[in-house]
């Protein structure tokens, strides 16, 4: 009978923050550093309370992350998310990234690294560990309770 594989890559703590918000709106979460782009999209669409209904980015530096698109042009397309980890990009406290939703309106988000933790044992992560800002109740309701999975 095959053994479960066990994810030995480490959990990084992330402090979202929707950036020229008033009040502040932030979240804060922890994901695998084994955690994909295009999964941490769907954890930050879950946590904010949005809607997956406009194009995103991830930007690094010069380097942006998003969604692979063929009717864009190709000098101007971003690298696959699918293909990044978290782990590859981010690896200490107080790495930053930024997460780019509804391209056109410019809703900028700086996910900082608080913690990176050892591997271990956990069925709650990926996980929502504090919220502050509109939609906290709804990240609650969608995620189970604060601590709890935002598995869909």
């Amino acid at each position: 009978m095959p053994t479960k594989q066990v994810d030995e890559s480490p959990v990084y703590r992330l402090k979202v923050t929707l950036k020229d918000s008033s009040p502040p709106i932030w979240r804060r979460i922890e994901v695998r550093g084994s955690t994909t782009l295009a999964r941490l999209h769907t954890i930050l669409q879950i946590a904010m309370g949005w809607t997956d209904s406009h194009l995103h980015e991830f930007v690094v530096g010069d380097v942006r992350y998003g969604m692979r698109d063929i009717e864009r042009d190709p000098l101007d397309r971003p690298k696959d998310e699918r293909r990044v980890r978290l782990g590859t990009i981010v690896t200490g406290v107080n790495d930053r990234l930024r997460y780019e939703y509804d391209l056109g309106d410019g809703w900028v988000h700086e996910l900082v690294v608080e913690k990176v933790s050892p591997p271990r044992r956990a069925s709650a992560i990926p996980a929502a560990s504090a919220a502050s800002g509109r939609a906290r109740r709804r990240m609650w309701a969608v995620s189970g309770g604060m601590g709890t999975s935002l598995r869909r």
